[in-house]
């Protein structure tokens, strides 16, 4: 038995658990299986151990007294000095507590075990009070899950909370309550997979147990042990072994299992020495075969030596002893192993070491990877790890095979004439992927490269879901014309339905790639030629129930054939031994016999007429509808053997018929009910077999015998009754009444006195009422009670009759729900604004209420805040500076809040002539255009003030934006349809300045224009100026009288008017024209420039008064002209 006094069994993995206790007698363990569990037994029998040592101890004085009291405590001596096993279990489990792996990981470790551990330590550490052991979960379980903890227990505090309510608190969220039924579905399901112990099995369904709730457990687990147990004969074993339990079960399973690796571990070893097993094998890294495989050898160069290595894919690193590192590399160093090695059963594995940078050399590739040496002997293996280095990992076993029998030949007709076609533009994205398909064929033998052909199709790239693409080509306008066709016969769906109904488990195989596996012989290349644009290729292939035991068997033929052929299938698309596997012929060949199947099936019959594919919510409706509707009954496979509907049976019964064979095309598809095997077992034939009885289910005061009695009081069908028992007269002789009964004569019988219509009795007239009294009685709807009505009874006009009895009805009507809503009616929208505003209140909103307003025209929003004061005063107030401003509406639309009933509200809105319409009452709808503004107006604005804004801030924003955006109804701005303009918001900020850009290009123009003329006049200066009371185009002399501004002066001509010229209407009269900055150097003070400054008073006086003088001649000029032009 191993020591475990240096054990912490807290830190256990379960691997190193089972290693502990398998040196302890086999009971020990036997029924333990999960981690928890196998924690528990060490600790136990860890503090056994402790508890003997102890009684083998000295006394702890005499211990003290020799100096060595702290070797003595020191627990990986196993020398404690503590006088009770108690002292002993404190030391390891406070060391336990203090490490960090005491720690809680939500996504490492399970919650349960977690709390289990806790409760263990507060056991060792005698900690028994609640506060106590709250807080040292609190503080041992990690930083990460404190802050859960936080956020679980608030707004209350951790600290607050007992030991019990934090664990509950935590469970609830990281393990929520599973479902019952689900998890005994989930342990029901659950078989032995073929690799898998039966310990790890037994283990998982007591892992699914848990949360079933089983009454009796270890009778759940035996059943479902017994029947999910994968080895054959362990199960007939179990199954006829009489008061088995599930502690018999499993060991009789388990010595069954190691019975079978005993045997198959003596045979593979033969007469070997059992000692010399290599160190591979000691660890777990290659499991013993029943059948020997050679292994895979590849020639290896590394660093210049040449060696054979074994191929091992369960490996992941390369590996060699310590004897071939001594053959091959003496003198390369080892270095210490930078990972740590596991095999299976998480069993560890001690490298010597590792050979860095090792120049390997293998298919051609050289790369400078690592080698781990291992000690004992073994061969030399190459893992993963080095197979990814050189591009051979993943191993590509899921490859495309090719048919080892004869070549396939196309044969043509007499004169074929090939056939050319130009190829398809295909978009660019998928040109690359086009190139990398083209190229990936050519790689797997399927397609070549041609210069010239003289045939050649066009293909049509499909995109995959994974994102390739399937290159897809369809000979049909080429090729398939031109071909003799060789038929053979293929067996019909109907046929090998017949075939699978024997089996009751199914396999379905798909070859890879399947008619790519089939070789073309070198005539028939050139007329596969395909055009892409990457230029011609033509393909060297042709283009894309039973006992398990005999199902075993059939799959071995299946395989022995492909195999022989040298075709290859692919797995990911194969199935066996399914319980069912899907086949979409049957739901094709059978929706045709589902009622109503239009309606549900009519979206995935659109998915085939449409280009592009989108499975709708509406598809997977029809989809889920055909199973459901496609039920087994529906679907079930033709059985000779098996009976046919009763219902048919009894039905034919009533008629007398003979057998006919008709030919296919005179008969149409089989009746599905034809086919359908029931598991009724109803006598076909029995006398008293009748639909009058289905009558007494229903009714409790009448019976048949009432409806025989009063069936022959009744004239009309006394009369109905004579025509079935002789025969029927003319149509045109019957009575309306008759008629009713006429085209339904063919389905009426008499039965036991009473008139019936296939299943259901015919009512006289006499007990019609009382019928319908009956099914209403527990007052079902109109859809109910018909329903009910055509399980049993008929009479004519017998909807009209339910209808009018339940539509009738007082306390139906009184409790009757709301009616179904009707369309929407809009509004007419007014032809001007401000014709017709809606308004309404809101509120209270952050404690004060508002007034809405909106204008029906332009939906221009008018918000008011009117406090807590909505008295009807108030409003008049409010919405008369509203009236003065926009003006008054013509009609004004509210609810019937009591401000707008009062008597003075109306007298104001009479006064000014405004006509008030109201919405109904408790149906604020009506009034859509303030109703909806003021949900938008209470989402966004409550929106923004959670941002951070104040009230009025986030109102008076809302209302910019809302008014400058366009309105869903009218698609324009509120602002726009209101006053014609867009209002500037901030936004506009963002756009150039117009004006800015106008002044900046008018000083640029001014800047370019060469006409730039600077010229400065003085007064009595001579100059030039056009009369244009003349217009005789050329100028006329004049003198300069006075500077108006820099650019305008006052003239006087020759006959003395007086007028105002622009400079550039003046011309100098001087011969010399001043040179350009002659205003800028007069300025300077230069002699050629004359001032006011220069001259006398005198002359000053002078220059006023002649001026006085021009306006007054001025004056009288325009008087005299104004004077003639009024005589003329």
């Amino acid at each position: 038995m191993a020591d475990l006094a240096n054990v912490q069994a807290s830190k256990l993995t379960k691997a190193e658990a089972l290693k502990y206790l398998s040196t302890f007698p086999t009971e020990e363990v036997l029924d333990l299986f999960t981690l928890d569990e196998l924690r528990k037994v060490v600790t136990k029998l860890r503090h056994a151990q402790l508890q003997e040592k102890n009684k083998s101890l000295p006394d702890v004085k005499e211990t003290e007294q020799s100096g060595n009291s702290k070797q003595d405590l020191n627990v990986q001596d196993n020398t404690e000095d503590s006088s009770t096993i108690d002292r002993n279990v404190n030391i390891v489990t406070n060391a336990d507590m203090n490490d960090k792996n005491f720690e809680f990981h939500q996504n490492k470790d399970c919650w349960e075990e977690y709390v289990e551990r806790m409760e263990l330590s507060f056991i060792a550490n005698d900690i028994t009070d609640e506060a106590k052991k709250a807080a040292t979960l609190l503080t041992k379980c990690g930083t990460e899950t404190y802050r859960l903890f936080r956020e679980l227990c608030s707004p209350a505090k951790p600290r607050d909370k007992k030991f019990a309510e934090l664990v509950k608190t935590m469970q609830e969220h990281l393990n929520p309550k599973k479902n019952e039924a689900m998890e005994r579905r989930k342990f029901q399901q659950a078989k032995q997979a073929p690799t898998e112990a039966v310990k790890d099995y037994v283990a998982r369904l007591k892992e699914l147990a848990l949360h079933c709730n089983f009454t009796d457990l270890n009778g759940a687990l035996r059943d479902q042990f017994i029947c999910g147990i994968a080895d054959q004969h362990t199960r007939v074993t179990l199954f006829s072994t009489d008061d088995l339990t599930f502690e018999k079960a499993l060991k009789l399973a388990t010595t069954r299992e190691a019975a079978v690796k005993n045997a198959a571990t003596t045979r593979s070893t033969g007469s070997s020495n059992s000692s010399e097993v290599k160190w591979m094998r000691q660890q777990g890294q290659r499991q013993q075969q029943q059948k020997k495989a050679e292994p895979m050898q590849a020639n290896v160069i590394i660093n210049n030596n040449k060696m054979k290595m074994e191929i091992d894919t369960g490996l992941y690193v390369a590996a060699m002893s310590d004897i071939d590192k001594e053959k091959y590399f003496p003198n390369v160093p080892l270095t210490k192993s930078d990972l740590d090695l596991t095999s299976y059963g998480n069993l560890s594995l001690n490298p010597l070491g590792m050979l860095k940078n090792l120049s390997v050399s293998f298919v051609d590739k050289t790369r400078f990877l690592d080698l781990y040496v291992m000690k004992g002997q073994g061969p030399l293996l190459i893992g993963r790890q080095w197979l990814k280095e050189f591009d051979l990992w993943p191993l590509q076993l899921n490859t495309q095979g090719c048919y080892n029998g004869r070549k396939i030949k196309l044969h043509f007709i007499d004169n074929v004439k090939p056939i050319q076609l130009k190829p398809y533009h295909a978009a660019f994205a998928l040109e690359k992927k086009i190139s990398a398909e083209i190229q990936r064929l050519i790689k797997v033998g399927n397609l070549e490269p041609v210069s010239v052909s003289k045939w050649a199709k066009s293909i049509i790239p499909v995109l995959k879901k994974n994102g390739e693409v399937r290159i897809c080509r369809n000979f049909k306008l080429t090729v398939n014309p031109q071909l003799i066709v060789k038929r053979h016969p293929i067996p019909l769906r109907e046929k090998i339905f017949v075939t699978l109904r024997a089996g009751n488990k199914w396999s379905q195989i798909d070859l890879k790639h399947a008619f790519m596996q089939f070789e073309l012989d070198d005539a028939s290349k050139e007329a596969l030629t395909i055009i892409t644009p990457d230029g011609l290729f033509r393909y060297t292939k042709l283009g894309e129930g039973r006992t398990d035991e005999e199902h075993i068997e059939i799959l071995k033929e299946v395989f022995s054939r492909l195999e022989k052929a040298g075709l290859r299938v692919n797995p990911a698309k194969c199935d066996f031994f399914k319980d069912k596997i899907e086949v979409l012929g049957l739901v094709t060949f059978y929706e045709k016999f589902l009622p109503d199947r239009v309606k549900h099936v009519k979206p995935l019959y659109g998915l085939c007429n449409k280009e592009k594919w989108n499975w709708t919510q509406e598809c997977q409706k029809g989809f889920e509808w055909l199973k459901t509707e496609a039920s087994d009954k529906v679907l079930a496979l033709y059985d000779p053997e098996e009976h046919r509907l009763q219902r048919w049976a009894y039905f034919l019964s009533g008629y007398t018929y003979t057998i006919e064979v008709v030919k296919s095309k005179a008969n149409g598809n089989c009746d599905a009910l034809s086919r359908l095997p029931a598991k009724d077992k109803t006598p076909v034939f029995e006398k008293e077999y009748t639909g009058i009885n289905y009558i007494n289910e229903g009714l409790q005061t009448i019976d048949y015998s009432v409806v025989s009695s009063q069936t022959s009081k009744d004239s009309i069908l006394k009369r109905i009754i004579t025509f079935l028992q002789n025969d029927w007269p003319k149509s045109d002789d019957l009575s309306s009444a008759e008629k009713n009964f006429y085209t339904k004569r063919n389905e009426l019988n008499i039965e036991k006195g009473c008139l019936t219509w296939g299943h259901r009795v015919v009512i006289p007239q006499e007990l019609q009422k009382e019928l319908l009294k009956e099914l209403h009685s527990t007052h079902m709807g109109i859809v109910k009670m018909k329903q009910m009505a055509r399980n049993y009874i008929w009479w004519p006009n017998i909807d009209k009759d339910i209808e009018a009895v339940a539509t009738s009805c007082k306390i139906c009507l009184e409790a009757r729900p709301e009616p179904a809503k009707t369309t929407i009616t809009p509004w007419k929208w007014p032809s001007t604004r401000w014709t017709r505003i809606h308004i309404d209140f809101l509120g209270p909103f952050y404690s004060d209420m508002y007034l809405v307003v909106v204008d029906a025209h332009s939906k221009w929003p008018e918000i008011i805040n009117m406090k807590k004061d909505t008295a009807s005063k108030k409003l008049i107030s409010v919405l008369d500076v509203l009236f003065n401003r926009f003006g008054l509406p013509k009609q004004l639309v509210s609810d019937n809040g009591p401000q707008l009933i009062s008597a003075e509200f109306k007298g104001y809105l009479k006064k000014n002539e405004i006509t008030h319409t109201f919405s109904p009452p408790y149906y604020p709808a009506t009034n859509g255009a303030a109703e909806n503004f003021v949900r938008t107006f209470k989402t966004k604005v409550s929106k923004m003030i959670k941002d951070g804004n104040e009230k009025d801030f986030a109102i008076n924003r809302f209302l910019g934006d809302y008014r400058n955006t366009e309105h869903c109804t009218t698609e324009r701005t509120p602002s726009y349809l209101m006053f014609k303009r867009e209002l500037r918001t901030r936004f506009d900020l963002l756009k150039p300045d117009v004006t800015g850009t106008v002044e900046k290009n008018q000083h640029n123009s001014n800047r370019t224009k060469m006409n730039n003329r600077t010229y400065e006049f003085r007064e009595n200066d001579t100059v030039y100026v056009r009369d244009f009371r003349r217009d005789t185009g050329k100028r006329t002399e004049a003198i300069i009288l006075e500077k108006l501004c820099p650019v305008t002066y006052n003239v006087r001509l020759k006959d003395g008017y007086v007028t105002k010229r622009h400079v550039n209407q003046i011309v100098r009269a001087s011969t010399t024209p001043p040179k350009r900055g002659e205003i800028g150097d007069a300025a300077k003070g230069n002699s050629n420039t004359v001032n006011d400054s220069g001259r006398s008073d005198n002359e000053k006086e002078s220059i006023v008064k002649q001026k006085k003088k021009t306006r007054k001649v001025n004056t009288e000029f325009r008087r005299s002209k104004r004077l003639q032009n009024r005589q003329n």
